[in-house]
């Protein structure tokens, strides 16, 4: 809520001002909905601020409105009352699947169908405004980069209609908030646990985690007997040879990254260190 100017001599003159919320509401007043994007690095509660605009412009704000991935969305766009807030906590983090951001396009395209009617607003927290399709964050009416936990730097989006970048960012100053209600928290982070339970299966984590250590075996069984995996030039019987990744890979069964992963290892150990 704070718009600051500079005084000269590296002084700088904040005015208090409830500027943000007035604006909201105004904007709500006159049938108009409200798009925004929550973004910034991971820790610093850019779900929290989200739910705290939300919860303060909406008393009925509930856990049930803050959705996890595309299904919870359309359920949340279903089942909520009119002018609720919807917060879409991360989907980099909530979904396993590599298009998620495919599924925020799609999250926007029904807004955009929906919104005239059902008078919907919503909150998407990201690391960064460019996950989303340049074409969605047109109808974005501001952007809050969080600077630290609770503060965040409001930017007003504008459209250019002229040559050059198509959004410009105008600061319009900084809003700062608490925490939200307690209750409300609890909720969520079970919520959130609660999804990423079902998201990321216990069985599938720990097939990953096996997968992942394939390659520590391979290592240790070249490690081992290193000769069975060499390629001696004939023209010099001498020379004990190479490791060769084509044969670790058809010995050991392995794929042929695997394979290569461990010989660069293999090599970078055996070379004299500095």
């Amino acid at each position: 809520m704070n718009e600051g100017f500079w005084l000269g001599r590296g002084h700088l003159y904040f005015v208090e001002s409830n500027w943000f919320w007035d604006e909201l509401k105004q904007r709500l007043s006159t049938d108009k909905n409200v798009l925004g994007l929550v973004t910034g690095h991971t820790g610093r509660g850019k779900t929290c601020w989200a739910i705290k605009v939300a919860s303060t412009m909406d008393p009925t704000f509930n856990a049930q409105q803050i959705v996890f991935n595309y299904a919870q969305f359309r359920e949340a766009i279903e089942n909520s009352h009119e002018q609720a807030w919807i917060v879409w906590d991360e989907p980099n983090k909530g979904l396993s699947h590599r298009d998620w951001y495919l599924d925020i396009n799609k999250a926007i395209t029904t807004y955009l169908q929906t919104f005239r009617f059902r008078h919907k607003n919503i909150l998407f927290a990201l690391p960064k405004a460019s996950l989303i399709d340049k074409s969605a964050r047109v109808v974005c009416l501001f952007e809050a980069i969080m600077q630290k936990e609770g503060l965040a730097k409001v930017y007003q989006y504008e459209h250019n209609h002229f040559s050059g970048p198509e959004i410009y960012k105008w600061k319009r100053g900084e809003v700062q908030t608490v925490m939200p209600e307690h209750g409300l928290m609890k909720e969520y982070f079970h919520r959130r646990e609660q999804f990423h339970k079902e998201e990321f299966p216990e069985e599938e984590i720990r097939q990953s985690e096996e997968r992942s250590k394939g390659w520590k075996r391979v290592y240790d069984l070249v490690k081992e007997t290193p000769e069975k995996f060499r390629v001696q030039d004939p023209r010099n019987p001498q020379d004990p040879g190479r490791l060769s990744a084509r044969k670790i890979s058809a010995l050991l069964d392995c794929s042929d990254n695997t394979a290569r992963k461990v010989v660069t290892k293999i090599e970078f150990e055996s070379q004299p260190q500095l």
